[in-house]
């Protein structure tokens, strides 16, 4: 009878997950890092983008994301960051790069919603009570990320406005932090909100405008 080989997958330390002295492998430290970044709901295409790969691939100046990775090193509380523009200019990724760095060096919560994930949960949570509390808790994170705030024709649009502004003002309030992208411009997004609504997120957001 012919024993079929198991595969190994990491050479480096034959799939023990530890080297000599019991020090960590890589191909464990990225499964924890892994495990992180799926409970914070990052979406799985940007777990092994990196700073560098990022930077090459759109050519841009590295002293852009650099600068706002070094926001992450002093106080959270002032990482409020508003990114707008057009779409396939890096927002979603930029924000990702930056809640990955908060992951891997330190012990703080982060939390990534797509706005339309987001508005289905909050409508969904009058009526179910483990939805209320996941959003509940999730709202709670260190680091709150929303991707691609905008247009839903899903959604009551007075509703939308009602819940979006409660959900920021209560962060702005809070030692909490976020991260908005939009594929809008803070002008457009009046259409969707109104005035008020555009006021809090200027007055509360570090602007950056993506473009192609």
């Amino acid at each position: 009878m012919v024993t079929k080989k198991t595969k190994i997958n990491c050479q480096k330390c034959k799939d023990r997950g530890c080297l000599e002295d019991n020090i960590l492998c890589d191909c464990r430290i990225k499964l924890y890092k892994y495990a992180r970044y799926h409970e914070a709901a990052i979406p799985k295409i940007y777990w092994d983008v990196s700073f560098n790969s990022f930077m090459t691939a759109k050519k841009r100046d590295n002293m852009f994301l650099q600068k706002l990775l070094k926001l992450t090193e002093t106080n959270l509380d002032q990482l409020n960051l508003g990114f707008f523009g057009s779409s396939q200019t890096g927002k979603s990724t930029t924000a990702a790069i930056i809640a990955k760095k908060i992951l891997d060096d330190s012990l703080l919560s982060v939390y990534w919603f797509n706005y339309a994930t987001l508005l289905y949960s909050l409508r969904r949570r009058f009526n179910d009570s483990a939805i209320d509390c996941q959003l509940d808790y999730s709202l709670k994170a260190d680091l709150i990320i929303i991707d691609d705030l905008g247009r839903d024709y899903a959604v009551n649009k007075l509703f939308a406005k009602a819940e979006v502004t409660r959900i920021f003002q209560e962060i702005f309030e809070s030692t909490r932090s976020i991260i908005v992208t939009s594929n809008f411009f803070v002008t457009d997004l009046e259409s969707f909100f109104d005035s008020k609504f555009n006021s809090l997120i200027s007055l509360n957001l570090r602007l950056v405008n993506f473009k192609r």
